[in-house]
């Protein structure tokens, strides 16, 4: 760090709170990265306290001496101490009562080692050993705090990694997802394209939404003993979900056959869901595709049921046989 250990002004206005922010910011971490810097602002502390018990501070100091600088338990009590010793080793002149001078420290304790009987003696060792105790447990408080600090740091930088990696994860599966609804819908279409070459006549349905059983209006497929599949585009008005599942019912609504996981493709400008049904599950007679979102989020929703009638033609063979 560039702040000087001998700049006792800038930790003065530091321990004040008479510095901007860039400044304040720069000391602490000076605080922080040097071991020494604590012993130098312990010094500040006990010369500014000094200056406050002696009447060297000036208005403005003594103001911000006692909203920031007091703030601080820690300094309500060295303020407290210092002045209950300067009171002790206070020596009074009697000319001078009304404005009693402040006198050294150390000079004071000397004489009254050199010069007291041993009353004298033992109040000093007693001031001694407060010192030592006093100067001990500011050094350990200090102590505790920087390593308190170096914790924080350390917890801060561990919670930061572990979001990084959380977010990175969730990119890994919503991507991985992606790529298996892509695959699926690739596999699909690709089945969807060999199976009618390899398998036999196929034929194919397009039906909407909106049209009821019975009506005049239902889509009809004829369906010849030849057909080995039949394919079907549902078309889709406005329904997002992640796939769909598609029911084969008969009139009486029973099951006859079911499809899950099918993607919606683009097919001109609306949206569709293609899939394939073996022809010998569609005798003659009335059917429906009942249609279901599915998200992964939420339960199955019904999206509509889409209604057609199958009617029994000719097969292949016997065509030909009679336009011979």
């Amino acid at each position: 760090m560039d702040i000087e250990a001998k700049d006792e002004k800038a930790l003065r206005k530091y321990l004040l709170g008479d510095v901007l922010a860039k400044e304040e910011e720069r000391i602490e971490l000076w605080l922080m990265s040097d071991e020494k810097a604590y012993d130098f602002v312990a010094a500040a502390e006990d010369d500014l306290i000094d200056d406050f018990l002696m009447g060297n501070l000036k208005i403005h100091e003594i103001e911000r001496f006692k909203q920031h600088f007091l703030a601080a338990p820690e300094r309500q009590r060295k303020l407290q101490f210092s002045r209950s010793l300067k009171r002790f080793v206070e020596i009074p002149n009697p000319d001078m009562a009304l404005a009693p001078k402040p006198v050294r420290l150390w000079p004071l304790l000397l004489d009254l080692f050199r010069y007291r009987p041993a009353s004298g003696y033992a109040m000093t060792a007693a001031v001694a050993v407060l010192l030592l105790g006093f100067s001990w447990s500011f050094f350990r408080i200090t102590e505790l705090g920087r390593q308190l600090n170096s914790t924080v740091t350390q917890l801060s930088s561990v919670q930061r990694e572990r979001e990084e990696f959380r977010r990175q994860l969730g990119e890994s599966q919503s991507l991985g997802d992606k790529l298996q609804s892509q695959l699926r819908t690739i596999e699909q279409a690709s089945a969807d394209r060999k199976t009618p070459s390899n398998l036999g006549v196929s034929l194919a349905l397009i039906l909407t939404p909106g049209i009821s059983r019975g009506s005049s209006r239902m889509p009809t497929v004829k369906i010849s003993p030849d057909v080995r599949l039949v394919k079907f585009s549902l078309v889709l008005l406005g329904d997002h979900y992640d796939n769909y599942r598609v029911t084969l019912l008969d009139d009486s609504g029973q099951e006859l056959w079911t499809r899950y996981k099918l993607a919606a493709s683009i097919i001109g400008q609306n949206e569709s869901v293609i899939f394939t049904v073996p022809g010998e599950l569609i005798p003659a007679g009335d059917f429906s595709l009942s249609l279901k979102g599915i998200s992964d989020s939420r339960p199955p929703e019904d999206i509509d049921s889409y209604y057609f009638r199958a009617i029994k033609g000719e097969s292949y063979e016997n065509r030909r046989s009679h336009h011979q």
